[in-house]
């Protein structure tokens, strides 16, 4: 893998080499150094998700708290409402009892005028009915032209005018008793209620009405006289004016009421809402209807004070919760510190190692786990401390055995860069240490053999490194054979070439000389042969002249030697 990764880049991954694959490891340059990747920038760190699982674990608990002080809060508004619309109740059956007593009143009165028109009983005592009934201003009897028959006043109005008041309208139309607004009172200027009851004649038909007006302060001071002291209490007539009121009444009775807050009263008779008083403090109000009347009872109740008791749940529940938060946090932190000091120590235990002091450990104190990971760690450092001396050891021998051997022997990183060469080299190619470091192998190539520099440098890649021939080139320009080893190595981690070189200058030289020797032999032994043929030829041209002779033959097996010889092979020399 560490060969793929270099040929990937083409870059080494250390400038230095101290172990047996480098060939002169103690002139190697400065060491690189390991990069330490610091994880808490991408991961969170122990105390950081011992608090994250604390909060996790707390988390459902809060949920619980909020939703139980919700709900209590709940039940404090379900309970102030059913108090509220029960006070809100009694003070409807109040106003609807006085204004029952305040029909039967009119209706006796009525009858004292029965007629047509309407005609005063002699016996009827209006200063009697003004006794008996304080809360009264007035009252008074008009016939169907709204004219004064009858009125308590000194100075009744005349009927002209009264045409225009709209309770004198309500009497002329209306054939039942009817209960009125507020209104101001144009004699008395006080704010005032005003009742009004038909009269009848013999026939049973209306011939006038009875008008009865009460003072709304007296009648405040009447029925908010036993009202619960938290509470806000507001009579509301027909046009959502204040008829009564249990705060600063002489400030509001006879005031329209805020048109947005009547829009929430206005369509329902009875119910519950939640909107401000008048100074704009949040209320939550019950309100119900006065039968008969068109009145509306609101009591309220201030949410803060309905929520009162919940509230300080919920300050109780905070301050328990928060402290248990706390805590909690507290013995997370106190926990992940008691782990996270000695995982500290070991990370600067690693940095230092990482630095190049190799004599450092770590400390095997804190939790048992982390004290086993320190003992692993300073076990694992001891073990590398010893191969690390076994290699200095084994480099420092083996480099002083590369260096003073007799082959030329080159170190080259993986752009072609010289980056060591022994003694051999040096002398062999006539350069300076430092002038051989400065050139790229392929420099030292003539130009007749760089064609094949690709090739030989591809194949060198192959795990059992390749062997080829080339011409080298010497400082001053001449040039010699070679016969070069090359493979990858490994130094540090680094990728290297390694490159046993040979000068094959005397073997080249050897073998030109048996080649001479060779063809000098071939040529003695084409003489020889050339000779023995010529003698055969004597042979047998002395046989055919002994034969013209009709003489026996010399040569009686001449034509059986010509045959041996020619299959004899040449005799050496």
């Amino acid at each position: 893998m560490a060969q793929h990764e270099a040929e990937g880049d083409g870059k080494p991954r250390s400038g230095g080499a101290h172990a047996p694959g480098g060939p002169a490891a103690a002139h190697c340059n400065a060491p690189g150094k390991a990069a330490l990747v610091n994880p808490a920038r991408h991961r969170m760190s122990i105390r950081a998700r011992l608090l994250t699982l604390v909060l996790a674990c707390l988390l459902p608990v809060f949920g619980f708290l909020a939703w139980f002080l919700d709900h209590e809060a709940g039940q404090a508004r379900e309970a102030a409402s059913i108090q509220l619309k029960l006070v809100a109740d009694n003070i409807a059956a109040s106003l609807a009892q006085t204004l029952r007593d305040d029909e039967e009143l009119l209706g006796f009165i009525g009858d004292e005028f029965r007629g047509n028109p309407p005609v005063r009983a002699s016996r009827f005592d209006p200063e009697q009915v003004m006794r008996m009934h304080p809360q009264i201003v007035s009252f008074g009897v008009r016939d169907l032209r709204a004219g004064n028959i009858f009125n308590h006043l000194a100075t009744p109005v005349p009927a002209a005018k009264a045409l225009a008041f709209p309770w004198v309208q309500q009497g002329l139309q209306s054939e039942t008793f009817v209960v009125g607004g507020a209104i101001k009172g144009p004699v008395s200027g006080r704010w005032l209620t005003m009742l009004t009851y038909p009269v009848r004649g013999g026939d049973g038909q209306r011939s006038g009405f009875v008008n009865l007006s009460h003072d709304l302060l007296a009648l405040n001071r009447l029925v908010m006289q036993a009202v619960p002291a938290d509470a806000k209490i507001a009579v509301l007539d027909q046009d959502f004016r204040f008829l009564l009121s249990s705060t600063e009444p002489e400030k509001w009775i006879g005031k329209a009421l805020d048109p947005a807050v009547a829009d929430i009263y206005r369509g329902s008779a009875e119910g519950y809402v939640r909107a401000p008083d008048v100074t704009g403090i949040p209320y939550l109000w019950a309100f119900v209807g006065v039968p008969g009347a068109g009145w509306r009872v609101s009591v309220g109740m201030a949410e803060a004070e309905v929520l009162a008791p919940a509230r300080a749940l919920v300050v109780r529940g905070g301050i328990l919760g928060g402290a248990a938060l706390l805590l909690q946090l507290a013995i997370a932190w106190w926990i992940a510190a008691g782990i996270n000091r000695p995982i500290s120590r070991l990370e600067i235990t690693a940095a230092a190692i990482a630095s190049g002091n190799g004599s450092v450990r770590a400390s095997s104190d804190g939790p048992a786990e982390v004290a086993a990971v320190a003992r692993q760690f300073n076990a694992m450092l001891d073990s590398i401390e010893r191969d690390r001396v076994e290699r200095e050891v084994l480099s420092s021998s083996y480099g002083t055995l590369l260096k003073n051997a007799r082959d030329i022997i080159l170190l080259v990183d993986m752009q072609g860069s010289i980056v060591e060469a022994n003694d051999a080299a040096l002398a062999a190619y006539g350069y300076s240490a430092e002038e051989l470091r400065a050139l790229d192998v392929d420099q030292l190539r003539t130009a007749a053999a760089q064609a094949d520099i690709d090739k030989d440098e591809r194949d060198a890649l192959g795990p059992q490194g390749v062997l080829f021939e080339t011409e080298h080139r010497r400082k001053d320009g001449s040039s010699f054979p070679v016969e070069v080893s090359s493979r990858i190595v490994e130094v540090d981690g680094s990728i290297y070439r390694q490159k046993f070189i040979r000068d094959i200058s005397a073997r080249r030289e050897a073998g030109a000389a048996i080649q001479r020797q060779l063809d000098e032999l071939r040529r003695w032994y084409d003489v020889m042969l050339n000779r023995e043929d010529r003698i055969l030829e004597l042979k047998q041209e002395v046989n055919q002249l002994l034969a013209l002779a009709e003489q026996p033959p010399r040569y009686a097996n001449v034509e059986v030697d010509s045959v041996a010889a020619a299959a004899a092979p040449p005799a050496a020399g």
